[in-house]
């Protein structure tokens, strides 16, 4: 068999030409005492440019990753929730020294919460926008133990920089790095914490107090000014101010995803608008439902009246045979007892046989106490008005017939009951 010698040169010994095209990324060193890292063309900036920020851990510590974040397509609407949050936040910003005259920390947290698609991310997205326009930073929090390090890191650099911190999806988060954060050892100054959850009732108390999240703001589905601009935006080449109108109206408590829904279903994949409407507004399947009902004959449709009541009748006659059962087994129950309790024979008191007929009746049908208690309360007053030559020795007959019966303290409280009478 003749041997090959494998060729290793282009693993082992790269070509000039592949040597001559590497771009080095290194080209200098940095100095940390006395250390030194070899980094590429760098700056050293005295301040972050305005900006959103992802944080991330390194070999060298936490970096700041200046994210693109796209906001041209985001609509623009007159929204009280948007204006609500930003004036709130001015609000804050201008109230530094009052915080530091009450010996308080300045910084704040608001909690945005509403069903999935309502627009928190938009809102989040269009303050994110407004803020960098004044020169603000904006990180974003997807790690609670890390946007803590973080912001920590920042507050060494820059201390009275104006930072917003998001934290989208709450509940998700773990809750102790999120407690440790809001109020706790991991606080930071000078900040204004904006968080968001579909599910605002999974979180418990102690996150949603104030002091914690101190603003709860409510963020429902778009109302009718949001509603048209997604149409005009996504429709304006489609339809006109009257489709779009009209549309707007059918369309009242979707959400941002329903309208998403709607118009691709529509209007790219060529679906029946009217179908489509009656999918996402839940009413679809109901609607089905009479339809179907309506194609049934009448000959059927009264058979299948028939049936149901029928079937009501048979429900209530059994529930009232239950009732009547109940009341025949108690009935059949206190009889049987008072049968018992009732014999004047000398000798005759409960034996095996009559307390298990007591113990068949009573697994049938159950024990009504305050019945039993009753029935001997009746027997002992029926035995204090009888002639005192005999009353001592049924009472005692009765009281020890009773603790035979019923074993314990119910048989003991019940034979209280025939010794009092005497």
């Amino acid at each position: 068999m003749k041997k090959v010698k494998a060729n290793l040169e282009y693993c082992d010994s790269p070509s000039p030409e592949r040597k001559n095209k590497r771009i080095p990324v290194n080209n200098q060193y940095l100095m940390t005492n006395n250390v030194a890292m070899p980094i590429g063309n760098s700056q050293l900036h005295k301040q972050l440019p305005s900006g959103c920020y992802e944080m991330h851990y390194t070999n060298s510590g936490i970096s700041f990753e200046l994210t693109d974040m796209d906001t041209d397509d985001l609509l623009k609407f007159e929204d009280p929730t948007h204006k609500t949050i930003l004036s709130e936040m001015d609000d804050f910003w201008n109230k530094k020294q009052k915080y530091k005259d009450m010996g308080y920390l300045h910084n704040r947290a608001i909690l945005m919460f509403g069903p999935p698609g309502s627009g928190k991310s938009c809102l989040i997205k269009l303050a994110t926008a407004d803020l960098i326009k004044k020169g603000d930073i904006v990180f974003v929090g997807k790690n609670i133990s890390l946007l803590s390090e973080g912001l920590k890191s920042f507050r060494e650099v820059e201390p009275d920089r104006r930072c917003l911190a998001i934290m989208e999806d709450i509940d998700e988060l773990g809750e102790h790095s999120l407690l440790q954060l809001l109020d706790g050892g991991n606080t930071v100054d000078n900040i204004v914490y904006l968080g968001t959850t579909n599910y605002v009732d999974r979180l418990p108390d102690r996150v949603l107090r104030p002091g914690r999240f101190d603003r709860k703001i409510l963020v429902s589905h778009p109302p009718a000014t949001g509603r048209k601009a997604y149409f005009k935006a996504k429709l304006k080449e489609s339809l006109d101010e009257t489709a779009i109108a009209n549309l707007v109206k059918a369309t009242e408590g979707f959400s941002f995803g329903h309208l998403r829904e709607l118009v691709t279903s529509v209007f790219c994949l060529g679906q029946n608008i009217d179908s489509v409407l009656k999918r996402l507004s839940g009413s679809g399947l109901e609607k089905t439902v009479v339809a179907s009902i309506k194609k049934i004959p009448k000959n059927k449709l009264d058979q299948i009246k028939l049936e149901v009541g029928k079937e009501k009748h048979m429900k209530k006659h059994m529930k009232n045979n239950m009732k009547k059962n109940r009341r025949m087994k108690s009935s059949t129950l206190l009889a049987a007892l008072k049968e018992i309790l009732s014999r004047d024979v000398r000798g005759t008191d409960p034996g095996e046989k009559d307390i298990k007929r007591l113990q068949d009746i009573k697994a049938k049908g159950g024990t009504d106490t305050n019945k039993i208690i009753t029935l001997c309360q009746n027997m002992a007053n029926s035995i204090a008005r009888g002639s005192s030559a005999d009353s001592r020795e049924k009472a005692m007959r009765r009281a020890s017939a009773a603790e035979i019966v019923f074993p314990g303290a119910f048989g003991k409280m019940l034979s209280k009951i025939f010794k009092d009478a005497v």
